[in-house]
């Protein structure tokens, strides 16, 4: 299809509103994401204007192009990447982070259901990433990840909009919990789990009480810039 008839029914779909679905159909228009300038030059600012509150989720054929090293120019158009049932390891995570087409995505998770196993090297890669600034929420899964690249996660000061993060597989060590008093991250987090909320021994209840009361604080804060 010619980019001038594409943009006739992008038109098209997007007449309907704004929603999943809509986004939906504009995904199913664009194919494997390998969307021409104009076209995106046409649907960035459309979707820029749409509630945050609808999640504009990647088709997996757009994340795999990011995965493996390629332009994805569609993807920034998505909110979220769901990597569940999908093969997310440490390469692909690695490519992910590392491209700039990523930069518009706030919500991405796995889970044990996928073959994610995304490693020391996949964690420090999302840690370290110039392209994730918009990220909102992370959902990791991972069982190999050690104590060292939870503390450079922990520690990170690339992700500025980061609320909510659950990471499935490492504990909260004294090492984490220490990294997290002084990371940029105990201002803005609001949500903070760790596999089945567990911490080692020498995280004492003071530590616990006091990472429950700022992300309470930096919720009501937050809450009401928002409201204001």
């Amino acid at each position: 299809m010619s980019d001038e008839a594409l943009m006739g029914e992008l038109r098209s779909a997007l007449a309907d509103g704004q929603s999943v679905g809509v986004f939906g159909g504009v995904a199913k228009l664009l194919g494997k994401g390998d969307a021409s300038q104009q076209v995106l030059d046409y649907l960035e600012p459309q979707f820029a204007r749409w509630p945050e509150e609808i999640d504009r989720k990647a088709p997996w054929e757009w994340v795999t192009r990011a995965c493996r090293g390629w332009k994805a120019p569609a993807l920034r158009l998505a909110t979220s990447v769901d990597a569940s049932w999908h093969t997310f390891k440490a390469k692909h995570a690695v490519a992910f982070a590392d491209s700039p087409d990523v930069r518009n995505i706030r919500k991405f998770r796995t889970d044990p259901k996928s073959t994610t196993e995304i490693g020391d090297e996949g964690v420090i890669a999302f840690a370290q990433s110039p392209h994730l600034e918009s990220l909102v929420e992370l959902e990791i899964w991972s069982n190999t990840a050690s104590n060292e690249a939870v503390v450079v996660l922990l520690s990170s000061a690339n992700l500025p909009s980061l609320r909510r993060l659950t990471l499935r597989g490492p504990r909260g060590t004294r090492e984490a919990v220490d990294a997290l008093f002084e990371s940029p991250l105990f201002d803005t987090l609001t949500g903070l789990n760790f596999s089945n909320s567990s911490y080692s021994r020498d995280v004492t209840e003071d530590d616990k009480a006091r990472i429950s009361a700022r992300l309470k604080a930096n919720y009501e804060r937050l809450e009401a810039e928002r409201a204001g």
